[in-house]
């Protein structure tokens, strides 16, 4: 049966840069940094007795950022990203108190790779993701009630890729 759960409202931001650094001198050039940022701030009620805090609801992370570098230089070319997820619900419970709320920790993934042209349509590459083997982290109500702890390991991916 369909049927209203309540009402929500947000605002947000979300700025981006990137920029190629071609003004540096030599090997410099083929440089590029990116770096995004994402604010949400929201509120609502589902029925319940009391509303939702600010940035209590399920499902939108209040901030999130990305940052990486780029870099080319004839048939070499390598890169690094950074990101970064903020606290966040991952279920709401309108009851007093919401004691039965879920959240996932702040959370940060870096990954690198590297890639080298061996022609014009073949490319030798190695990824790294998750070069710290960070996992994420659940609890319900307080850090003191862990629900999940995710192990994710590092994962290593080397191969050539084509394009006729």
């Amino acid at each position: 049966q369909t049927r209203n759960l309540g009402d929500a409202k947000f605002k947000g931001l979300e700025l981006d840069f990137r920029q190629r650094m071609t003004f540096l001198p030599g090997p410099l050039k083929g440089l590029t940094v990116r770096a995004n940022y994402t604010y949400l701030k929201s509120k609502g009620n589902f029925g319940g007795t009391t509303s939702l805090n600010p940035n209590g609801l399920a499902g939108f992370i209040p901030r999130a950022y990305n940052v990486g570098l780029l870099y080319t230089y004839g048939k070499f070319g390598a890169s690094f990203d950074m990101n970064y997820t903020g606290r966040w619900p991952v279920t709401n419970v309108s009851a007093p108190g919401a004691v039965g709320n879920r959240f996932r920790d702040p959370w940060t993934v870096m990954n690198a790779g590297i890639r080298y042209d061996i022609y014009t349509n073949t490319t030798l590459f190695a990824n790294v993701s998750n070069l710290e083997q960070e996992g994420r982290q659940e609890y319900i109500y307080n850090e003191s009630r862990p629900r999940h702890m995710y192990v994710i390991p590092r994962a290593v991916k080397f191969g050539v890729t084509g394009r006729f």
